[in-house]
Protein backbone atom coordinates (compact mmCIF):
# COMPACT_ATOMS: atom_id res chain seq x y z
CA UNK A 1 0.00 0.00 0.00
CA UNK A 2 1.33 3.25 -1.28
CA UNK A 3 -1.45 5.43 -0.47
CA UNK A 4 -4.13 5.93 1.89
CA UNK A 5 -7.37 7.86 2.08
CA UNK A 6 -8.68 10.12 4.26
CA UNK A 7 -12.39 11.14 4.69
CA UNK A 8 -13.90 13.74 6.41
CA UNK A 9 -17.15 15.84 6.67
CA UNK A 10 -17.52 19.42 6.74
CA UNK A 11 -19.42 22.64 5.96
CA UNK A 12 -20.20 25.70 6.88
CA UNK A 13 -23.23 27.40 9.47
CA UNK A 14 -23.67 30.90 10.81
CA UNK A 15 -21.58 29.93 13.92
CA UNK A 16 -18.29 28.84 12.12
CA UNK A 17 -17.02 25.70 10.82
CA UNK A 18 -17.96 22.29 11.21
CA UNK A 19 -15.11 19.21 10.84
CA UNK A 20 -15.57 15.72 11.36
CA UNK A 21 -12.69 13.36 10.47
CA UNK A 22 -14.72 10.08 9.38
CA UNK A 23 -11.87 7.79 9.15
CA UNK A 24 -8.73 6.69 7.06
CA UNK A 25 -9.48 4.23 4.39
CA UNK A 26 -7.05 1.57 2.55
CA UNK A 27 -9.02 2.27 -1.14
CA UNK A 28 -11.03 4.96 -2.57
CA UNK A 29 -14.11 2.21 -3.03
CA UNK A 30 -13.71 2.12 0.98
CA UNK A 31 -14.41 5.65 1.38
CA UNK A 32 -17.30 6.13 -1.15
CA UNK A 33 -19.09 2.71 0.95
CA UNK A 34 -18.43 4.90 4.46
CA UNK A 35 -19.91 7.76 2.51
CA UNK A 36 -23.25 5.84 1.20
CA UNK A 37 -23.25 3.91 5.08
CA UNK A 38 -23.52 7.00 6.88
CA UNK A 39 -24.92 10.30 4.77
CA UNK A 40 -28.55 9.66 6.24
CA UNK A 41 -27.40 10.19 9.71
CA UNK A 42 -27.52 13.57 11.72
CA UNK A 43 -25.17 15.40 11.02
CA UNK A 44 -24.53 14.35 8.03
CA UNK A 45 -27.85 14.34 5.54
CA UNK A 46 -28.47 18.33 6.23
CA UNK A 47 -24.62 18.53 4.41
CA UNK A 48 -24.26 15.89 1.69
CA UNK A 49 -22.45 17.65 -0.40
CA UNK A 50 -19.49 17.93 2.68
CA UNK A 51 -17.64 14.79 2.16
CA UNK A 52 -13.90 15.33 1.17
CA UNK A 53 -12.01 11.95 0.46
CA UNK A 54 -7.74 13.13 0.50
CA UNK A 55 -5.33 11.28 -0.86
CA UNK A 56 -2.07 11.17 0.92
CA UNK A 57 1.02 9.30 0.13
CA UNK A 58 2.62 6.71 2.87
CA UNK A 59 6.37 7.06 4.34
CA UNK A 60 6.49 10.22 3.45
CA UNK A 61 6.89 13.87 4.89
CA UNK A 62 4.13 16.85 4.31
CA UNK A 63 6.93 18.63 2.33
CA UNK A 64 7.55 15.83 0.38
CA UNK A 65 3.69 16.23 -0.97
CA UNK A 66 0.71 18.09 -1.58
CA UNK A 67 -2.87 16.81 -0.54
CA UNK A 68 -4.56 15.98 -3.19
CA UNK A 69 -8.19 16.46 -2.83
CA UNK A 70 -10.07 13.80 -5.03
CA UNK A 71 -13.78 14.98 -6.32
CA UNK A 72 -16.02 13.48 -8.25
Amino acid sequence: MNTVYLLYHCYSTEYGENQKMIGVFSDYGKCQHAIEEISDKPGFVDHIDGFNIVEIPMDKTKSDFYLTLIED
